[in-house]
């Protein structure tokens, strides 16, 4: 028997649309991004610094400068990092944005870092090891 309506409606339509709207819904409002509290309290950079990131920062820079001959830093920024105290409240995770400074990436690209002391016996780079006549490579 047909309907007298101009237009039809399938009911099987209607119930699809219905859910994939509800999908949709559901999939963005799992991918959007959560917020998270941020502590925007903290004390100048320098005094919520960890000692173990300032002297991993000291410490390469006095790689690079011995070795190099090249400032990466500024040396007033160094001298601050080198004298910073335990501090009251610090800053968690990474400070800045680099990725050796992440122990996680260090580890995953076997990065030695310069505080590791005798590190050149340690990192394998493919040359042959030079010394020189008092055993200290060069």
């Amino acid at each position: 028997m047909k309907s007298n309506h101009l237009v039809q409606i399938n009911h099987v339509w209607i119930l699809l649309a219905f859910v994939t709207l509800i999908v949709v819904w559901v999939f963005k409002n799992m991918m959007s991004a959560k917020e998270f509290e941020v502590d925007e309290d903290l004390p100048n950079f320098f005094k919520t610094i960890s000692l173990g990131q300032a002297d991993m920062i000291v410490n390469e820079e006095a790689h690079i400068k011995d070795n190099f001959g090249v400032l990466v830093n500024d040396p007033d920024t160094v001298k601050t990092l080198d004298n910073t105290e335990v501090p009251k409240k610090a800053i968690q995770g990474t400070p800045w944005y680099t990725v050796l400074s992440n122990l996680m990436y260090m580890e995953a690209f076997g990065y030695i870092g310069a505080y590791v002391e005798e590190r050149e016996k340690l990192i394998e780079d493919g040359f042959a090891d030079i010394t020189g006549e008092d055993g200290k490579m060069t």
